[in-house]
Parts: C-alpha cells; structure tokens; sequence
C-alpha cells in the first residue's frame, strides 16, 4: 500500500484512510504547472496563471503561490509515481509507489531545462542569449553569459556581451585557484555569429539533411509519429512495473535488517540473503535507467523529425528571428566546447590568442555522403554513409573578448 507517513500531503494527493490518493481538483492543476513549464513559461508566470486562477495553495497564509514551491513540485520525482522517504535515524532512502500524475518523460525533459536555467537562477538576466545552455569550458564547466552596460566617469561607454567560464568565481567561493587555462571571455554577437554560421555550412553541406534524404526523413517522420505514443505508453508502463519491484525490493531488504537487529535471524544467513537482493535491486536500477533512456531518445528523436520538416530548406529565409534560431541550433547541436588557444605575443610571451570549438552535433552529420548501390546506375538507389558527430573549428581570434575598446561618449 501507499502509506501516508504523516505531515501535509503534496499537492496534487490526500491522505485517505492514510494511503496517498490523487486529489482531482489539484491533478490538473500539477499536469498544468508541469506543461507550463515545458512550454517555456518561467516560474514566475506560472505563479501568476494559478493566483489569478483562485487555486488554492497548501499553506501560504496569503493564498497566493509561492514561487519556491512551484520550483520545488517541478524537481519533485512523486509525480511520476514513486515516493521517497529518507529516516534519518537509520541514515536510509526508502521508497514505494503512488498514484501517477504525469510521466516519466515529461518529469525527465523538466529536469533538463531545470539543469539548463539553473545557473542563471541568480543572474537577473535582461538579455537574450543564443548559445545559453550549449557553451561548456574545456574545463568542464557550463559557460555563462552577462551584459554590462553603463557609462564610466571619464565618459567611456562600456556595453559588452560576453561568454565565460565561471571556474575563478567558483575557486574564490571555494577559496581555491583556479586551474582553468580560459582566461579570456568571448564576444556574444561574434560568437553567436561564428557557431551559427558554423552549423549552418554543416547542415547545407550534409547529404542527409538534402533534398532527397530529406523526403526518406519525412516518411521516417510520419513512421516515428505513429508509433510514438504506442512505443511511450509501452515504456512507461514499463517503468511503472520497475519502480513496484524496487519497492518490493527495498522493502525485503528493511525486513531482513529489522529481523537481523531483532535477533530473529542469524547474521551470515541474513548476510547471504542480503547480498542477493542488493544484486537484484542493481538489475533492476539499471533496467529502470535504460527505460528512462529509451524515452529520451524516442523525444529526441521526434525533436529531429520536426526539426527536419522546419529547417531543412531556405536556411538563411528561416533562421532571421532571435527565436528561430536558436530552435535551429538547438535541433542540430547537443553542445560545444570552448578550448583556448595559445601563441607567442609581441614580447615573446606565450599568452591565450583566441578561441577553438568543438561542436558536438546530435546526428553523424559531419563531411556524411551518398553512396550509390550501383555507380553505372544511380537509379538503383543510395544510402547516406553516416559521417562524424564532431566538427572541430582552427584558433578563431575575432570572438576572443580584448580590452581596451569601449565606446566614447559625445560631448553634448
């Protein structure tokens, strides 16, 4: 059974009879918060959408949502049907199942947008930036972005957007050196040019994003589509299954340590028995983990289909909107790596000169080519020889941020 441990029930349930139930008048208000988010919508306007909806909260003295809350039932894994209690005394995470309200999938395409806006959850950013999400240091951290904008005392007008690694911030919060070697930022206009124009003669230089792969690719679409919501429900009934035999699982394996402490069972014995269920509760993880990624890719790959029907003609006529953009981008790469580039300057000192990148792309699109069955006849069909994942660009210097070039402001 779903016990109810005590304490106010998540929103979304009731405690009925002490066993979790879905509560109806708040369900879909959990499955709105969830596709708001999904949507794009930030937690703020979901806040607002469910005050001047009236809906009621669990425990504000105000009535009125609380965005921490809404963040908090966004990274909330119950939803998706599998509770977890952590007893402090034995220093143990338990879990077991309760009614589902949304997926696995959706759960699992939140997170990731989570993970994407989490480290701007304290930079007030009034800007757009094009490759937010996608810029990784050589070092291994997620590049952010700023703007400053103001006007010096000498009358220097400073505006400048730029990318860089948070690895010196994170040294001084840590009180630590850095061992990054990207010591220098990135110019965002330049940068959002360069990677842009970059993907673009990959994507038109790609034999599989042309013409006539491209019609294979819509009858694959069309294929995908069908199958889709079939293959997802299969799956996550599948998990469902998995998530009930962890419980069983977890629940043994509390009994068998309860009966050892208790003296009701010998210890090599209980040893034994224990060793086995943990084997099995590993089988069943990594079961549980390889479902998970199999829903992954079924929505990436429907990502791609789509992004094939949108972008794969009149590059240059679709991609002029901010938003359009960044949807192209984001449909071909997964993410890019920026490594700094060293040489020798004026005084012979060797010093960072500019800018490399790796561009991870989501499909072999990479210098890919037909391959004619027959070369005499090329009506008796080809197929695309995949090509690679990676495209690795020379030193770039006009990206690489310099100082010393501000704007100087006119005398009135």
């Amino acid at each position: 059974k779903s016990m109810f441990m005590g304490g106010t029930a998540l929103f979304g349930y009731e405690n009925v009879e002490k066993e979790w139930c879905i509560k109806k008048s708040e369900e879909k208000w959990v499955k709105t918060i969830f596709n708001l988010y999904e949507s794009g919508e930030s937690t703020k306007a979901i806040k607002d959408t469910l005050d001047k909806a009236g809906v009621e909260t669990k425990r504000t003295k105000s009535g009125l949502w609380n965005m921490v809350t809404i963040q908090k039932m966004l990274a909330n894994e119950s939803y998706t049907g599998i509770h977890k209690v952590h007893i402090k005394s034995t220093e143990k995470t338990y879990s077991f199942k309760v009614p589902a309200i949304i997926s696995v999938s959706q759960f699992k395409k939140v997170q990731k947008i989570i993970e994407i806006n989490r480290k701007h959850s304290t930079n007030a950013r009034k800007h757009n930036s094009l490759l937010d999400g996608l810029l990784f240091c050589e070092c291994g951290l997620r590049m952010a972005s700023h703007h400053q904008k103001y006007t010096k005392k000498t009358g220097q007008v400073v505006d400048q957007k730029k990318y860089f690694c948070r690895a010196k911030e994170k040294a001084w919060s840590h009180s630590r050196t850095s061992d990054c070697k990207n010591t220098k930022a990135l110019k965002m206009d330049e940068t959002d040019e360069f990677i842009l124009s970059t993907v673009k003669e990959v994507a038109k230089n790609s034999s599989l994003l042309k013409e006539k792969t491209k019609k294979a690719a819509m009858k694959e679409k069309q294929q995908l589509e069908q199958n889709y919501v079939e293959e997802k429900q299969k799956i996550e009934k599948k998990i469902q299954r998995i998530q009930r035999e962890l419980e069983e699982v977890e629940n043994l394996m509390a009994e068998v340590e309860f009966e050892t402490a208790m003296g009701k069972k010998a210890v090599s014995v209980a040893d034994k028995v224990m060793r086995l269920y943990e084997q099995k509760h590993k089988m069943q993880s990594d079961e549980l983990r390889n479902s998970e990624q199999t829903l992954a890719e079924l929505d990436e790959n429907l990502v791609w289909v789509d992004w094939i029907g949108r972008f794969s003609e009149e590059l240059d006529v679709r991609t002029n909107k901010f938003a359009d953009k960044k949807q192209f981008i984001k449909g071909l790469v997964d993410k890019v790596v920026v490594s700094a580039e060293f040489g020798e300057n004026r005084d012979k000192v060797v010093k960072q000169q500019g800018h490399s990148f790796k561009l991870n792309f989501n499909l072999a699109l990479v210098n890919d080519h037909i391959v004619y069955e027959k070369d005499s006849d090329k009506r008796a069909g080809y197929r695309v020889k995949a090509g690679k994942k990676s495209y690795i660009t020379d030193m770039v210097y006009d990206v690489t941020a310099r100082s010393g070039s501000y704007k100087r402001k006119k005398k009135q």
